[in-house]
């Protein structure tokens, strides 16, 4: 069968899509109330998710449009992809009307527009093929006035074909309107989930550092010399099941950090976030604090609290087998917990 780039996905699809997204991630805590500006469960102008399309690894995104309005007319959506180092990798516009859904491809990206008379999809400008990267896709909505408006919703997927597993989740809305969530809800760190790390077959903690300067959302694209060149560093510790908790090497990224979460799951020449000298025996949480990013003066601050509006997105895509799920970092918003 030929394969396309963009097509339209019908209930079918649909479901086929979803044998790989095998359980979706979970939602953050309902008595966060701080961050509900982060959208899990209501439709976003900003969708965030990440892409893998590394050897033996297929990726796919899938975004809807929720809802009708401007007069029939569609909603612009533009598709950003930034490889994990910040490379610019390419960007397409796909044109949704107001109950549409679209599967992208990264390795067959190309835009698309509609007719309504007759009512079919064009395909719009060259083929990009991005195999061999890995990175995050953001995806904005755009009103007939150029506007961002909140109309979409979305998720991905992400499968290692060479051993047999996948994980997949909801994208993140991280704004209705273009501006970021609050960056007070990194105060108390980013808590990460984990699986038994000795039951995994896979493992893959996403990082994801986001910045606005008025217009799209993008990357934080800005080295700090104090970070040794890195865009973030955060300060991390692990905490098992008997509530021990223990200190482990910071963690620092470009734009967006691919790691497992022991040495044991990474790929050759991949980091992990714990250290082979620790070792978590049950299940447990990583959290993250402390997060610094660059300023304009040459300094650092925690970052969304220097010159730039920012925040931070952090998933972790595990799997037990062939079965998979992705769990979101969820944000405590007070510095005492």
């Amino acid at each position: 069968m030929a394969r396309s780039m963009v097509w339209k996905a019908r209930i079918g699809a649909v479901a086929a899509l979803a044998t790989l997204l095998l359980v979706m991630t979970s939602h953050a805590d309902a008595r966060t109330t701080a961050a509900a500006d982060v959208r899990y469960l209501q439709a976003a102008g900003v969708l965030v998710m990440p892409f893998d399309v590394t050897s033996g690894r297929v990726s796919f995104q899938i975004v809807s449009r929720m809802g009708g309005s401007f007069g029939g007319l569609p909603v612009r959506t533009h598709w950003v992809y930034y490889a994990a180092d910040c490379r610019h990798l390419a960007d397409v516009f796909i044109s949704l009307t107001a109950l549409d859904t679209v599967v992208v491809d990264p390795t067959h990206l190309q835009g698309q527009t509609q007719t309504q008379d007759p009512l079919e999809n064009h395909p719009e400008g060259p083929t990009v093929d991005l195999s061999g990267e890995r990175g995050v896709v953001i995806v904005t909505a755009f009103d007939p006035a150029g506007a961002i408006v909140p109309q979409i919703v979305g998720g991905w997927t992400i499968a290692n074909a060479a051993i047999g597993t996948s994980f997949g989740g909801d994208a993140i809305g991280v704004s209705s309107d273009g501006s970021l969530p609050d960056p007070a809800v990194l105060a108390g760190g980013i808590r990460v989930p984990t699986f038994n790390p000795a039951t995994l077959t896979s493992s893959q903690i996403i990082m994801i550092g986001l910045e606005s300067d008025g217009g799209e959302v993008h990357p934080i694209t800005r080295p700090s010399a104090a970070l040794r060149g890195a865009h973030v560093c955060c300060s991390a510790s692990v905490t098992d099941n008997l509530e021990v908790t223990a200190s482990v090497p910071d963690v620092c990224f470009d734009c967006v950090e691919f790691t497992a979460i022991t040495p044991e799951l990474a790929d050759v020449g991949e980091h992990a976030l714990l250290p082979d000298t620790l070792a978590l025996a049950s299940v447990g949480f990583v959290r993250l604090s402390s997060c610094q990013s660059a300023t304009g003066g040459g300094g650092t601050a925690l970052v969304g609290t220097g010159d730039a509006e920012q925040f931070l997105v952090v998933l972790h895509g595990q799997s037990v087998g062939p079965f998979g799920v992705v769990v979101t970092g969820k944000y405590s918003g007070a510095s005492a917990f």
